[in-house]
C-alpha cells in the first residue's frame, strides 16, 4: 500500500499549490517566509523579534545553521543521533536500515516484497508500504530526490540533508499506529500531540505533559475523543527529554509495539512553520516555552538567549 502522509498541516500543503509555488520561488527568502506565512492566514510576522511558536520556527528557517539541525533533517543521521543519546536497544528500539540507494532499479526484489517502508531520507511526507512492484514505486517516487520542498520552504537543514532513498524496517503493528509527538523545550517535554488515524481519518489531540487533555485542536485535524497517552507514557517521556536534551527546541516523535517504544523522528520545523491553533493563543503560549539560541555571524550558536 503506498500513501502519501501530510507535510505537516493542511495550511502547509495549501501553500504548496502551483499558484503559491509560482508566487514563492519570486522572492528573495525572507520575503518568501513572509509570504508563506501571512497566505496561511497569519498577520505579518516578527522575524527579527519573534515571540510566537510560529514565529520561532520561522526564526530557525531563516538563521538556525547549527550542525545537528542537518542530522535533525537526515532519516539515516536522525537514527544515529538517537542511538547516541540512547544505547539501551532494550529502552528504545530504532527501525533498522534495510536498504540505501537513489534509483529504485537498484532495489533488491526480495525487498520490495517484504513488509517494510521505503522513504526519502531528506524530506517529509512522502511514504510507501511494501510490498508493492517496482512500477508502482518508480511512479510514486518520481520527483523525491530533487529536494525542491527545501528550496522552496527555505528550510536549510533538509536542503543538506543526504539525497538518497532508504527502505527500513516496518513497525510490527497492525493497521496505523497512534503517533505520539514531543515538543521538548531545554530538554524538558511539555506538550504532547497523539496522531490517529494518519493515512484514512487523521485525528490530532493535545495533552500535557501530566496527562490533562487539551482544549485545543487544529481548524484541519479534529480532536480524537478515544485518543489516550500510551501505556509507557512515563518511559516516553524520559526518552523525549534525553533526546531533546542539548536542544532550546526540538520535536521528538514515538510509536508504541509489542510492549516497546519506537524511535519514530526529530523535526526541528514542525509544520513548515505555519501551525495553526484553535484558540489562536496558544501560538504565543507555546512559543513563551522557547528561549531561542545566541547565533555567532554563521548561524551556529553560541548560548541561550535572554
Amino acid at each position: 500500500m503506498m500513501v502519501r502522509a501530510g507535510v505537516g498541516s493542511q495550511g502547509l500543503r495549501d501553500l504548496l499549490r502551483p499558484l503559491h509555488r509560482r508566487v514563492a520561488r519570486a522572492l528573495p527568502l525572507r520575503l518568501r517566509r513572509q509570504y508563506l506565512y501571512m497566505a496561511a492566514g497569519f498577520p505579518p510576522a516578527h522575524l527579527d523579534n519573534p515571540r510566537t511558536y510560529n514565529e520561532k520556527i520561522n526564526w530557525r528557517i531563516l538563521h538556525d545553521r547549527r550542525p545537528e539541525i542537518i542530522r535533525a533533517c537526515d532519516k539515516l543521521e536522525m537514527k544515529a543521533m538517537a542511538r547516541e543519546k540512547v544505547p539501551d536497544e532494550k529502552r528504545l528500539r530504532i527501525p533498522e536500515t534495510w536498504w540505501i540507494g537513489s534509483s529504485v532499479d537498484d532495489i533488491p526484489d526480495e525487498l520490495l516484497q517484504r513488509e517494510a517502508v521505503l522513504k526519502p531520507n531528506d524530506g517529509s511526507g512522502e511514504v510507501i508500504f511494501l510490498p508493492a512492484s517496482r512500477e508502482e514505486v518508480r511512479e510514486r517516487t518520481r520527483g523525491w530526490l530533487t529536494g525542491e520542498q527545501s528550496r522552496l520552504l527555505g528550510e536549510w537543514g533538509y536542503g543538506h540533508a543526504a539525497k538518497v532513498m532508504l527502505i527500513e524496517e516496518r513497525i510490527p503493528v497492525q493497521g496505523t499506529p497512534p503517533d505520539y509527538k514531543f515538543n521538548v523545550f531545554e530538554g524538558r517535554a511539555r506538550k504532547v500531540e497523539v496522531h490517529t488515524g494518519r493515512f484514512d481519518n487523521h485525528l490530532k489531540t493535545w495533552f500535557d505533559r501530566d496527562g490533562t487533555v487539551l482544549d485545543l485542536r487544529s481548524p484541519y485535524l479534529p480532536r480524537d475523543p478515544d485518543a489516550k497517552l500510551p501505556e509507557h507514557i512515563d518511559e516516553m517521556l524520559e526518552l523525549a527529554d534525553e533526546l531533546g536534551s542539548g536542544w532550546d527546541y526540538i520535536r521528538v516523535d514515538f510509536y508504541e509495539a509489542e510492549g516497546q517504544i519506537w524511535f519514530g523522528e526529530f523535526s526541528p520545523y514542525p509544520g513548515g512553520g505555519v501551525n495553526r491553533f484553535v484558540p489562536g493563543s496558544f501560538d504565543a503560549q507555546l512559543g513563551g516555552m522557547w528561549t531561542l539560541p545566541r547565533l555567532n555571524p554563521s548561524g551556529t550558536a553560541t548560548e541561550a538567549s535572554e
